[in-house]
């Protein structure tokens, strides 16, 4: 085995795998945010009817999800993954403090966002807070109702 095809290989399924949650998060967004689904709180939701064109159910059965009394959607993996896709969601959530990883015992996000995000996403108008900002953790506790796994990628979002 090529020692140096082995990285890209983690990478290119990282990235994959991160889109594909990505895709999943839209769908429950989208769900969650439909009126006739909106009394759908304190449970995960099957957002298979807003699936895009293409977006198999053996992608989808990798995420589950967990919408809270506040419509904060959490979207974390159904199983352990191959490799650690924190990074990969980070980078699409463009630096979001919304996106990283459960903490050691599952009851926290932390948000490893870059702490200097590229210049194109910087206002100078504007200071946008950074993960550093809080020290490594964000302030947003999981929910115990979700069975959040410790260490698992997770991705937030909020109900339209």
């Amino acid at each position: 085995v090529d020692e140096k095809v082995v990285p890209i290989a983690q990478d290119v399924n990282a990235r994959n795998l991160a889109t594909s949650m990505g895709v999943y998060r839209q769908a429950v967004i989208n769900y969650a945010s439909d009126k006739t689904h909106s009394t759908e709180i304190n449970m995960s939701v099957n957002p298979s009817e807003k699936f895009p064109t293409g977006y198999t159910t053996s992608s989808a059965a990798l995420w589950t999800n967990y919408v809270d009394g506040n419509g904060i959607i959490y979207i974390f993996p159904a199983a352990p993954l191959p490799v650690n896709i924190t990074s990969e969601i980070v980078a699409l959530s463009q630096n979001s403090i919304l996106a990283g990883e459960s903490n050691s015992t599952g009851d926290a996000l932390i948000a490893p966002a870059d702490p200097h995000p590229p210049r194109r996403w910087i206002n100078n108008d504007q200071d946008i807070p950074l993960a550093k900002d809080y020290l490594g953790s964000t302030p947003i506790p999981l929910p115990p109702a979700a069975a959040i796994p410790a260490n698992s990628a997770i991705w937030l979002a909020l109900r339209n």
